[in-house]
C-alpha cells in the first residue's frame, strides 16, 4: 500500500550517485512510500547561491514537490530540506541524514579545506579529504586511490564540490527548524568528523537519533541501528503498524 511521496535531496557529490540513500531508500520503499531520489546539486546556477537560493529554486522549478508526504535529506541535501520548511507546510514530516543546521567553527574549517582543495582542482586531494572527514574510526572504508579518474568532468565537479561545501560554512537555519510543527527525525553518527549533535537542531518535539559506531554515513556504517530508529519514530507508526513483514524484512 502506498503511503505518499517521499522526496530525498542527495549530498554533495563530484557526480551524482543515486546509490546515495541506500539502504534507507529501500526501507522506505518496503514501507509503502514512493521515493524519489534528487541530485540537490543540479540547480547551481550562480556561484553566490546559498542554501535557501538552492532550497528556492528547487521548489521554482519543481513546484509539486512541496507536496511530497516525506521531505529527506543527506547532508547537504538535509540542509536544503531545512530550508524548505516554510514554504512546504508546517505538519510536513522530515528525515535527514548527518544534515547540519547550523555550522560550528570545527565543521566550516574542515568544509572549508576541501571546498578551497577543490577551488583549485586538486579534486583527488578534495576527495581524499572529505573521505576522510566522512569515515567512521569504527568502519573500515578505506579511500580508493584513483577514484577521480572515474569522473568525465573535472572542472564541473570541483564546482559541485567547492559550492556545495562552500555553502555549509556559514549555514544557520536554528529558527526556521524551531517553528516546524511536523514530525522530524534527524539522525547523525557519533563518530562523524563532520556533522555531529551539536550543529543539528530539531524542533522540541523533534528526535536526534545518535547513531554509535558510524560517520558521516549512518546508514552504512550502522544500518541495524539507523532502522531501529526509523521504526520507533512516529512518522512512521501507521506504516510500521499496517506493512510490519515488509519493514522487518528491510531492516
Amino acid at each position: 500500500m502506498t503511503r505518499g511521496r517521499a522526496v530525498v535531496f542527495g549530498p554533495v557529490q563530484p557526480v551524482f550517485d543515486p546509490g546515495f540513500f541506500d539502504p534507507i531508500s529501500a526501507w522506505l520503499r518496503a514501507a509503502g512510500y514512493a521515493v524519489e531520489l534528487v541530485d540537490t546539486l543540479a540547480v547551481l546556477e550562480d556561484d553566490a547561491m546559498s542554501v535557501a537560493d538552492v532550497a528556492a529554486e528547487w521548489l521554482r522549478r519543481r513546484p509539486e514537490l512541496s507536496e511530497s508526504n516525506l521531505f529527506c535529506g543527506n547532508a547537504f541535501g538535509g540542509a536544503v530540506v531545512q530550508a524548505m520548511l516554510p514554504a512546504v507546510g508546517p505538519d510536513a514530516a522530515v528525515l535527514t541524514v548527518s544534515a547540519p543546521t547550523i555550522a560550528d567553527a570545527s565543521l566550516a574549517q574542515r568544509l572549508g579545506e576541501v571546498a578551497e582543495l577543490a577551488r583549485h582542482r586538486r579534486i583527488d586531494d578534495a576527495l581524499r579529504t572529505l573521505d576522510f572527514y566522512v569515515r567512521s574510526h569504527s568502519v573500515r572504508s578505506p579511500f580508493v586511490e584513483g577514484a577521480a579518474t572515474d569522473i568525465d568532468d573535472i572542472d564541473d565537479a570541483c564546482r559541485r564540490i567547492e559550492m556545495g561545501m562552500s555553502m555549509l560554512t556559514s549555514i544557520d537555519l536554528e529558527s526556521v527548524v524551531a517553528d516546524h510543527r511536523g514530525p522530524m527525525l534527524a539522525i547523525v553518527g557519533q563518530e562523524s568528523r563532520l556533522v555531529t549533535t551539536a550543529t543539528v537542531r530539531v524542533p522540541e518535539h523533534g528526535v536526534i537519533a545518535d547513531i554509535p559506531r558510524s560517520g558521516m554515513r549512518p546508514h552504512r556504517d550502522n544500518w541495524p541501528a539507523v532502522a531501529r530508529a526509523l521504526a520507533a519514530h512516529p512518522i512512521f507508526a501507521d506504516a510500521r503498524d499496517t506493512n510490519r513483514h515488509n519493514i522487518e524484512g528491510a531492516a
